[in-house]
């Protein structure tokens, strides 16, 4: 409230005050107003304060996510269902490798890092990781594995599946529904009359979540995720960073980078796969994470080509950072809740490529290093030349899963 003194009285306003006698009421009560401010404001400050002393908070801490303990139903037999709409199988030479490869190995360990897996789809069980000794380990008094205990003796307590770093539990469980997409492309289950193939018949899925149930994240539980690498040392990694920013504010950034390339520093030994983005627009734009990277030999880069071999608008590019493509266009995969999508993304094209390092683990072990793969997948024998990528990726080709498994073999 404002009053101003004017040859015509007190002006609070466009209220005009001639009468003395409401000029004091007004005051009066404006006087009275000020002081019950100052006492609430007092009042506020003393108990912020013991709070920040005590510890205690005034608000109840937010709910946590429910995730359902991991399940295994009967193994069924019988024709994927939804097989015929995987033009992806064709086109790769996928199902000429299944051919010469025989079966894929579960002793190959794939990390998928984001927004968790739905564990439990029909179409993923019997290849996610699951650890034995923490689920069967069962509390008495309730007759679940939920004991409290580190029972593997790995550091962690009750990691049954994976490892949630946005609960800070042992069920990376997919409450935003986008990893589940990557992982029905790496490891769906073959011929159990159920939905799709999977590019690794046998494979084990390792679930990472660090993206919450709102799609959003931050760099240091994205570097709590990336430190969890080195514990469960995967043959592979497939990172999906979304649309991850670095905070604003420009002395916090220097903090989040730093972090961010200690870890990255530390992982080098690792293969990481990352999708280029889907904003339609040039990798590598200075406040995104993912940008940073690019600076690292052990991490490869992947945007997306459709079924006509072109890039789709949404797909981001840089000819000097992207190393090749992969199919992301009108991708039939699994998805939350029992379901399966079409689903449009660099992230699924990311997926294959890091399927194929699977599938090359798998097929020659400790007898080629990463490098040998990434070099593979640059080559012109090991991949299919696509002209028209020629000003979007380094390599101007992309993914044939059966000409980058016969370049190995030679």
């Amino acid at each position: 409230v404002r009053l101003i003194k004017s040859n015509l009285g007190w002006k609070g306003g466009v209220i005009l005050m001639r009468d003395k006698k409401y000029t004091a009421s007004f005051v009066s009560t404006f006087l009275a107003f000020l002081t019950f401010l100052t006492v609430f404001t007092i009042f506020t400050f003393l108990t912020i304060s013991l709070v920040s002393c005590t510890g205690k908070v005034l608000v109840k801490a937010p709910k946590k996510d429910i995730e359902p303990l991991p399940v295994l139903d009967p193994v069924t037999k019988g024709e994927d269902r939804l097989e015929k709409q995987q033009w992806v199988l064709d086109t790769l030479g996928v199902k000429d490798v299944w051919k010469h490869m025989g079966s894929s190995s579960k002793a190959v360990v794939m990390m998928i890092i984001g927004t968790g897996i739905d564990y439990n789809h029909e179409d993923l069980q019997g290849n996610i990781a699951l650890n034995q000794t923490e689920l069967s380990k069962l509390n008495p008094d309730t007759g679940l594995p939920y004991n409290g205990q580190d029972d593997d003796g790995d550091g962690l307590t009750d990691n049954f599946v994976g490892w949630d770093f946005v609960d800070e539990d042992g069920l990376a469980y997919d409450h935003y529904g986008y990893d589940t997409y990557l992982a029905g492309v790496v490891g769906a289950l073959h011929d159990n009359d159920k939905g799709i193939k999977g590019i690794l018949p046998n494979v084990s899925i390792y679930p990472v979540r660090y993206i919450n149930t709102n799609g959003q994240s931050n760099v240091p539980t994205l570097v709590k995720a990336l430190n969890h690498i080195k514990q469960v040392k995967p043959h592979v990694v497939l990172l999906n960073l979304l649309n991850l920013r670095f905070t604003s504010d420009e002395s916090v950034r220097k903090v989040e980078l730093e972090a961010l390339k200690k870890v990255l520093k530390e992982l080098v030994e690792y293969p990481i796969i990352i999708g280029a983005g889907n904003s339609g627009t040039l990798f590598g734009k200075p406040n995104e994470v993912r940008s940073i990277f690019a600076k690292y030999t052990n991490v490869f880069i992947v945007t997306s080509i459709n079924k006509k071999g072109k890039k789709p608008f949404f797909a981001n590019f840089n000819m000097q950072y992207v190393h090749t493509s992969a199919p992301g266009k009108d991708i039939l995969t699994t998805a939350a809740g029992n379901e399966y999508k079409m689903i449009d993304s660099t992230h699924v094209a990311a997926a294959y490529v890091a399927s194929a390092i699977a599938v090359a683990t798998s097929l020659f072990g400790g007898q080629k290093h990463f490098s040998d793969f990434y070099k593979a997948l640059l080559s012109s024998d090991g991949s299919r030349d696509i002209s028209s990528m020629e000003a979007y990726t380094i390599g101007r080709n992309t993914l044939d899963l059966s000409r980058f498994v016969a370049a190995l073999q030679k």
